[in-house]
């Protein structure tokens, strides 16, 4: 898969990918942003859209991901992408938040939720109402809000739903709810019942303006390394795969190669040339003094 151009501008990139049962969610983008907690969230291989794993949010109370306030969530008025696919398993009746800014009830707060009969809706202080069509549970659904010039448009599985031109301030900074209300004083509320896969914001830029054709796993970096890994045995394996770049000897990217397939991707921010090693044991040893020189795709 391609490099992503534009990632400079991601703010958050989770791909929910692990062991089942993990609490661990990383974010691949360059903030490397950590939950400041998960309340019983937790990584689950039974549903996947993409990747390995998923994160399975709202099965109890109080679990889900939430983000502490961030400038990297603080978009103003500028052009924005909030992307993620989900599998809604339960609470129908209610509403339930999927994406949450809000630090407050104020009017200048974003929430994009399903609400009590299965539609994609959004709520901005300034605008409010569904969205988009009815969601059925049990399936799997990739989601997309932009904002571009200040037009709102949202997508289910490519194709636009809804457009919309709310004037909006949303602020230098905010925190994010995955799952739920993150705002004080209804923190845990509006619990998503529900596998979040492949969750990707962007600060700036407005990816879609037309019907697109949904595509996954999101890129790790601008430019992608990719290749195979396999044994002494020539089979495929599980391995931890580091690239640096040569000129600074910099962590370019990281990536964990497939045990079926020994396939392993990573990204990194610039074309550099860079020089790649294979770990095959938890204290770090290179496997079989491995390292290849690659110059990023």
């Amino acid at each position: 898969m391609p490099g992503d151009s534009a990632f400079a501008s991601v703010s958050l990139l989770l791909h929910a990918d692990g062991a089942n049962g993990s609490t661990t969610l990383t974010d691949q983008s360059i903030n490397a942003l950590v939950p400041s907690a998960l309340g019983g969230a937790q990584l689950s291989t039974a549903q996947k859209r993409y990747g390995t794993a998923s994160l399975l949010s709202g099965q109890s109370a109080g679990a889900f991901a939430r983000y502490a306030s961030n400038p990297a969530f603080g978009f103003g008025t500028a052009d924005l992408t909030l992307e993620s696919s989900v599998f809604i398993t339960a609470g129908t009746g209610t509403d339930r938040n999927l994406l949450d800014f809000r630090d407050a009830n104020g009017s200048d707060t974003m929430v994009l939720f399903i609400n009590s009969a299965n539609h994609l809706c959004i709520w901005t202080g300034a605008l409010s109402g569904d969205v988009g069509p009815a969601l059925a549970l049990n399936t799997w659904y990739d989601l997309a809000l932009t904002r571009a010039s200040g037009v709102f448009r949202a997508f289910v599985d490519g194709v636009q739903v809804w457009s919309a031109s709310p004037a909006v301030d949303f602020g230098a900074s905010r925190p994010l709810g995955v799952g739920a209300a993150v705002f004080s004083g209804s923190v845990g509320t509006g619990l998503l019942p529900a596998h979040i896969d492949e969750v990707r914001i962007t600060k700036g830029l407005a990816r879609y303006t037309s019907n697109y054709t949904p595509a996954g796993p999101f890129p790790n970096g601008a430019y992608a390394i990719s290749g195979t890994v396999r044994d002494d045995a020539d089979m495929p394996a599980s391995r931890t795969v580091r690239a640096y770049y040569r000129a600074t000897g910099a962590l370019a990217g990281s990536a964990v190669s497939d045990a079926a397939t020994g396939a392993y991707e990573l990204g990194t921010l610039t074309a550099d040339e860079c020089s790649v090693l294979f770990l095959d044991d938890a204290a770090g040893a290179v496997y079989n003094d491995r390292v290849l020189r690659v110059t990023p795709g």
